[in-house]
């Protein structure tokens, strides 16, 4: 949503940068939150059950995000209305981030503390 035809590439490369940085720390804890406690029997079938639940996740996303994306269309003029409505939707977008964000918050600070390995 930042990003517009004047934008540099530069500006692009640090925020595709920013993003895959962020979106690799938070999914790699709450995966390993997820199938950390699985026994070694359990973590092939924990972790394909985990794949499929992101997979189906992300094809909600979609759909929510394109109903999202026609309903701000409607609102903005012709000329510039789609890349008004993309803006407009990948800031709504975040507010989904920001919600799970808040509930990763509410984590105990010894929550995963068993997953540590002890020298």
């Amino acid at each position: 949503a930042w990003l517009d035809k004047q934008s540099s590439l530069t500006w692009i490369i640090c925020n595709l940068m920013w993003y895959g940085a962020c979106m690799s720390i938070i999914f790699t804890s709450i995966n390993t939150l997820a199938v950390g406690d699985l026994s070694k029997q359990q973590s092939g079938t924990g972790s394909t059950v985990l794949s499929i639940v992101q997979q189906v996740g992300i094809g909600f996303g979609i759909a929510v995000s394109s109903i999202i994306l026609n309903l701000y269309r409607h609102f903005f003029s012709a000329n510039d209305g789609l890349q008004q409505a993309f803006s407009y939707t990948f800031l709504t977008s975040s507010l989904f981030v920001i919600a799970l964000v808040w509930s990763l918050m509410k984590l105990h600070k010894n929550d995963g503390d068993h997953l540590r390995k002890m020298p």
